[in-house]
């Protein structure tokens, strides 16, 4: 687990640094987090459907703006600490 663990890391350091980088041409950059959903990896017994998460993140998408470029979030709209 640790190459998909870094790889995560490596993930969330390069929004973050495009966050930076991106906000003075007014881009939001944000990281979404899917939930444990019910695929190949997450298994049957996932409390998520694929439709719930997706939705979700379309909905975390559509509000997002500039006063949250860099932050994290789940497929439920809550914010997730660094």
């Amino acid at each position: 687990m640790y190459a998909y663990r870094v790889s995560k890391a490596a993930l969330n350091m390069g929004n973050k640094s495009l966050a930076v980088d991106l906000r003075d041409r007014n881009i939001c950059c944000i990281v979404l987090h899917p939930g444990w959903v019910q695929t190949d990896m997450g298994g049957a017994n996932a409390p998520v459907k694929p439709t719930d998460s997706v939705a979700g993140m379309r909905r975390v998408i559509a509000r997002a703006g500039m006063e949250v470029t860099g932050c994290f979030f789940g497929h439920d709209g809550r914010e997730i600490p660094w």
